[in-house]
């Protein structure tokens, strides 16, 4: 008599091998955080030409470090988004650098 394994389910695994013959796809608000990055950081280069009229308002520590705040988040931002997208390199054997 012949029973079978319950645990050797070949649906699972046939799934768990589709899963792996597909790339990971980024997920589907990454690419509007990265334009709301990019657009972040324009402001920032945007705000160097006031910059210095803010400064001499409202004091130089508070103006420079809330300036500086902003372009780190907005830099941290766009680095984390793109690290969402999947990094896919076309390199023939031969060509590899080592």
């Amino acid at each position: 008599m012949v029973t079978e394994n319950p645990f050797d389910d070949t649906s699972a695994q046939s799934a768990a091998e589709r899963d792996s013959q597909h790339e990971p796809s980024p997920p589907s608000w990454a690419a509007p955080a990265l334009l709301f990055s990019m657009l972040m950081l324009g402001l920032d280069l945007v705000a160097l030409i006031p910059l210095g009229a803010w400064m001499r308002d409202y004091g130089i520590g508070l103006v420079g470090s809330i300036y500086l705040l902003h372009v780190l988040a907005s830099t941290a931002v766009a680095a984390w988004t793109v690290s969402q997208f999947p990094l896919q390199l076309d390199i023939e054997p031969d060509q590899q650098p080592f």
